[in-house]
């Protein structure tokens, strides 16, 4: 109709699912959930598949947990790499004007890269800069299901993951259980409301209401594991 095919549009509708769900790990702005529960109302008219939008879903996000992984273990190279001596080739490059002493103190910490933003998140969600080491080599696909229930946390874990050399097959194998599980409970969510709901809903208004019930869910559920994530390691049971 006016020229259009309904295949190639559909086709688009799965592209832009896929790349919506992979930028949303770095633009949490983006409405990857919501994109997640419109299509799955779309499928109730027959325009979508929910299988082909479970999948595009799970794989977007899983491409975008991997490519914020990668840029954790960047980091980490980054920060082990050694400085270049007073002789090298950056001595050319020195600016008075932006030169502090107090860097150079004695026994000052160095900075490490990434710490800034692990810093603000962890202002945010209390307990999410403390312990990471230790969480990960415990229960790392449970910190990775919590953040995900979090806001901003999907981006602090799958950056920390990397800056922290977790195992990268471990990484994507509970991420691919993950991102599949989530892809499916926000389709499935979307296509339920659509049918079951009364018709006079309109759209809009049905997309506010589920997203609002999931926050409120994803809030509660994360915060009680948050909350047993954030037991020291001398809480560990024997």
């Amino acid at each position: 109709m006016h020229g259009i095919d309904l295949p190639s549009a559909a086709a688009l509708a799965y592209l832009a699912i896929c790349a919506l769900t992979a930028f949303d790990v770095f633009f949490p702005v983006l409405p990857g959930e919501g994109t997640l529960m419109a299509a799955g109302a779309l499928t109730v008219t027959g325009d979508l598949e929910i299988p082909l939008v479970i999948l595009a879903g799970a794989l977007g996000a899983l491409a975008g947990d991997l490519a914020s992984y990668q840029v954790g273990r960047r980091l980490r190279r980054r920060a082990d790499r050694p400085r270049p001596r007073a002789g090298g080739s950056r001595l050319g490059r020195f600016r008075p004007d932006r030169f502090r002493p107090d860097r150079f103190r004695p026994g000052r910490p160095r900075p490490r890269p990434g710490a800034a933003l692990l810093a603000r998140l962890g202002g945010a969600v209390p307990g999410l800069t403390t312990g990471w080491p230790e969480r990960f080599q415990r229960h790392g696909g449970l910190v990775l299901f919590a953040a995900r229930l979090v806001p901003g946390g999907r981006t602090a874990a799958t950056l920390a993951a990397g800056r922290l050399a977790y195992s990268r097959r471990r990484f994507a194998a509970t991420e691919l259980a993950i991102d599949a599980g989530w892809a499916a409970a926000a389709t499935l969510l979307g296509y339920l409301g659509a049918t079951v709901l009364p018709a006079g809903l309109t759209p809009e208004r049905l997309l506010l209401i589920a997203e609002v019930v999931l926050f409120i869910a994803c809030l509660t559920l994360g915060a009680r594991l948050w909350r047993v994530l954030n037991l020291g390691p001398g809480s560990r049971r024997s």
